[in-house]
């Protein structure tokens, strides 16, 4: 093998055996240009067509971890990682071919072992026109490609974060629209991302809502950090109460939103409420039931004393049945109130539904007076006793009957039949 030269500002330019030497003017111009190239930042190796080193500057012979004195004669393929040799080999040998090219891969430091990120720049290399190898710089992007990499990697966890995420994640454009929807987004609303991106956000909230949502809209576009419930429409028209948390990482850019649905808390903590006030009313009734309990019994006693007396006249003896009527069923009403009012457990047992009914139309019996509405009942007597929990069965129909009541006040007339 005939000896390499490196490219070096001290050696200047060889010449080829047999040959004419240049004229004193090329040879500057060939001296220059090995200055220039041993002058450089980037690596610039020169193989020849058996792919060892012909010449390099140092920042080639560092590269690959030689000294300049031994660097020549190298197997660039013994620089290169196992896995991107065949890779390497492809490309060069289109160099070969009179195809530059530009390409990643990954060489080994032979001094060191440490395995160096490089950006390659290679093509053919002529001397006289003739064809002797390639010619190449290599720049070291270890470091940016690894922080590549790192973002890469961050922004490949963020992604999963905001996809896994059971709240809906979205970003508003300053006009208002979606650019940006996660996985979430798309079950609460019903929409497919691609309907959603583009998408002007206010026709999906309700119209009473929609003046203080552009308020807080402005407000996120200002730099504020803020929060408030609103209801909106799904794509399948069902009504629902979402919870929206916004800001904006820098002002006037895209508006970040992190969006829950609260419609089924919003419902338990109805419930709760309305459950707290139940129990409040059952302790004020159970006090008023007990209070109404003595003088009705008292009414009851001296009504059945005065049926006792076999000298009372006709008259006075049917106002005596009728007291005494009216005190018994003010007994039930006020027992009916009690049971109603207390707590229970689901508890099952043998019921009789016609009795169900009649003491819960008992409950409701003054206000369907005072509303004109006749009760015509009409039950089958032949319904057996049932297992049901009796008082659940009570506010089955209380519901029923109230509902009724409801819908027979919208219409016109004053007498109206349940």
């Amino acid at each position: 093998m005939s000896k390499a030269r490196r490219i070096s500002p001290a050696r200047g330019a060889s010449t080829t055996a047999g040959k004419r030497p240049p004229p004193p003017a090329r040879l500057d111009l060939l001296q220059a240009a090995a200055d220039i190239v041993a002058a450089l930042p980037d690596a610039v190796v020169v193989t020849g067509l058996d792919r060892r080193v012909l010449a390099t500057n140092e920042p080639g012979a560092q590269l690959l971890g030689w000294q300049m004195d031994n660097v020549v004669g190298q197997a660039i393929a013994d620089h290169v990682t196992p896995g991107e040799r065949a890779h390497v080999a492809s490309r060069e040998d289109k160099v070969l071919a009179g195809e530059p090219q530009r390409y990643e891969t990954r060489i080994v430091n032979h001094q060191t072992g440490e395995e160096r990120d490089v950006s390659v720049s290679s093509g053919p290399f002529r001397v006289n026109g003739e064809l002797i190898g390639t010619v190449a710089t290599l720049r070291d992007i270890t470091d940016p490609k690894r922080a590549q990499d790192t973002l890469a990697r961050s922004e490949a966890r963020y992604r999963h974060l905001v996809e896994s995420a059971s709240d809906a994640i979205v970003t508003l454009d300053a006009n208002g629209r979606f650019t940006t929807v996660n996985h979430a987004a798309e079950n609460i609303s019903g929409y497919k991302r691609e309907e959603l991106v583009g998408q002007w956000f206010a026709p999906m909230l309700h119209d009473d809502d929609l003046p203080r949502a552009l308020g807080h809209f402005q407000q996120a576009l200002s730099g504020e950090t803020g929060l408030f419930e609103s209801q909106f429409y799904r794509k399948d028209g069902e009504v629902r109460t979402i919870s929206i948390t916004y800001s904006t990482p820098q002002k006037d850019e895209e508006v970040l939103c992190l969006i829950r649905d609260v419609t089924d808390q919003k419902m338990l903590q109805e419930q709760l409420i309305q459950s707290e006030k139940m129990s409040a009313i059952g302790q004020l009734v159970s006090g008023v039931a007990h209070e109404l309990n003595n003088p009705l019994a008292g009414i009851s006693a001296f009504a059945q004393l005065l049926l006792a007396e076999k000298r009372f006249p006709p008259d006075q003896r049917t106002a005596a049945e009728t007291i005494y009527s009216e005190a018994r069923r003010a007994s039930r009403i006020v027992q009916n109130l009690l049971t109603f009012a207390r707590q229970h457990k689901a508890e099952k047992g043998p019921t009789a539904i016609n009795q169900v009914l009649d003491d819960t139309l008992e409950l409701r019996g003054y206000e369907l007076r005072v509303r004109g509405i006749d009760v015509r009942r009409e039950y089958d007597e032949s319904i057996p006793e049932t297992m049901a929990d009796a008082h659940q069965l009570q506010q089955v129909f209380l519901n029923l009957i109230t509902n009724a009541e409801q819908a027979m006040e919208q219409k016109e007339g004053h007498h109206h039949r349940l």
